[in-house]
């Protein structure tokens, strides 16, 4: 069995490009760092809409809505930046916007509270109306604007994981790690436990937990290029 090698920053850094889209950085200059080439993209809606169903659907739900809500562009321009992103609704890798900060060996996850957002009117109004499958998305989309503090009080495996992220979003660390622990294995469940081991100092054991979600998210995922990126940062400090 040939060993496993990580993919390099700079393979990385292409995959996580490939993801975004929007106009391009001026090239004036013959050089940039990757990360500044990074913050010139622009998140497009249509890709973030899929990675941010992707934990749902890996998780079982059906019924989920294939068209875009209204004000989903704003929706995503909104959302907060982070080297720690969770994989749960709503969320999505692009996020990410800045490698050196995530590169940075000291950086550990900062928690962002969510404020309720102004505006966002008809986004609310169809978060208000959906059901069965779509109203797991919306759950996450409202916790996202700060409507709707409360979180999933279920046993299931979509309603642990989105109380962990809900908790880990807002500093409660422990107990979001310890609910992700216990979480059947899923390729949800391992990102998420990669993702918060490799933020809580904890990068040895994070490895192949994020192995295992490389190996199972579709390479089409940008949860996947994240997963190959956080691993690639886990085992430069383990």
């Amino acid at each position: 069995m040939t060993p496993f090698s990580p993919p390099s920053i700079a393979e990385l850094t292409d995959r996580m490009m490939k993801v975004r889209a929007g106009e391009p950085v001026d090239t004036a200059e013959p050089e940039v760092e990757p990360y500044e080439v990074l913050n010139g993209f622009r998140t497009d809606p249509r890709t973030a809409f899929v990675d941010a169903v992707a934990s749902l659907k890996l998780l079982g739900v059906n019924d989920l809505p294939r068209s875009l809500p209204p004000e989903w562009a704003a929706y995503v321009q909104m959302m907060p930046a982070t080297v720690a992103v969770p994989m749960a609704a709503g969320r999505f890798p692009q996020q990410v916007r800045d490698l050196a900060e995530l590169l940075d060996g000291e950086a550990v996850h900062k928690p962002t509270p969510p404020s309720e957002a102004s505006g966002f009117t008809t986004l609310r109004q169809w978060v208000a109306k959906q059901e069965n499958g779509g109203a797991k998305l919306a759950a996450g989309i409202a916790r996202s604007l700060g409507d709707d503090p409360a979180v999933p009080t279920g046993s299931d495996a979509v309603s642990a994981n989105e109380r962990a992220a809900a908790l880990w979003t807002v500093g409660d660390v422990s107990p979001a790690v310890k609910l992700w622990l216990a979480m059947p294995d899923s390729p949800v469940a391992w990102f998420n436990r990669g993702m918060c081991l490799l933020f809580t100092d904890r990068a040895a054991e994070a490895i192949p937990h994020l192995r295992k979600a490389v190996a199972s998210l579709p390479e089409t995922s940008g949860w996947q290029h994240l997963a190959e990126l956080y691993l690639a940062v886990a085992e430069s400090r383990a």
